[in-house]
């Protein structure tokens, strides 16, 4: 086990690596910069509990990791680095905690393993590619305060059924939902302005979609590959 002190802001390159009998780390509060190749070679890395409250990295941290399957976040952390969790293809389910606000660019992307994520109440913004690739999860809930869905946010999750959009949504970015083969059917909520290009071309499983007045703009080729569409319904 590293048990990390609290106060720790920095973790620079290769600090750990080749330290092939870790099982279990814990990312301190206070951390502020955590470097992609901080945990080469950490092959048995099972356990990651994540208490940074304002982290970032230069890139993939644990994607080379076949042995990470779980993950737990502390509340407090009120953001999720760019592509800290990239490729962590073991992780199965991920719970975000209430203090997260933003889970940004490719965060959580090709997880591909992830089935169940359980998003926080204060999340406002999900940004680009922050999912793309999870092609096991199927269903998500988006809490009520998430204004904005950024580009390929959900692209080639090819077994996600359901979404449930919040009535706080205002735009959905281009290719958001790209490739989403096995969505059947989406509700846009009533202060949705724009839906970005492409933002469902190859739903090829999407049968119905309701549009509300409030849509001023919708981008290029946005139900291109939609095979399936019956029914496109305007409120």
């Amino acid at each position: 086990v590293l048990d990390l002190p609290q106060n720790l802001s920095i973790i620079r390159n290769g600090a750990f690596t080749n330290c092939s009998s870790l099982m279990t780390i814990n990312i301190p509060r206070d951390l502020t910069t955590l470097y992609a190749n901080t945990c080469k070679g950490c092959n048995k890395i099972k356990n990651v509990t994540y208490s940074a409250a304002r982290c970032s990295t230069d890139g993939k941290v644990f994607a080379v990791i076949e042995e990470f399957t779980h993950l737990s976040f502390s509340d407090g952390v009120e953001w999720i680095p760019n592509h800290m969790f990239e490729n962590c293809k073991n992780l199965t389910g991920i719970v975000i905690p209430n203090s997260v606000k933003h889970v940004r660019e490719f965060a959580f992307a090709g997880c591909s393993g992830i089935v169940d994520v359980l998003f926080g109440n204060d999340i406002a913004i999900i940004d680009y590619c922050a999912f793309s690739g999870c092609k096991s999860l199927q269903s998500i809930v988006l809490p009520e305060l998430v204004t904005s869905i950024g580009d390929r946010a959900f692209a080639g999750c090819e077994s996600l059924r359901t979404i449930v959009l919040p009535k706080s949504l205002t735009s959905i970015g281009d290719e958001a939902f790209f490739g989403c083969t096995s969505l059947q059917g989406i509700v846009i909520p009533d202060l949705v302005t724009s839906i970005g290009d492409s933002a469902f071309a190859d739903c090829k499983s999407l049968q119905t979609i309701v549009v509300p007045d409030s849509v001023i703009s919708i981008g290029y080729g946005v139900f291109t590959g939609c095979i399936s569409l019956q029914s496109y319904i305007t409120i």
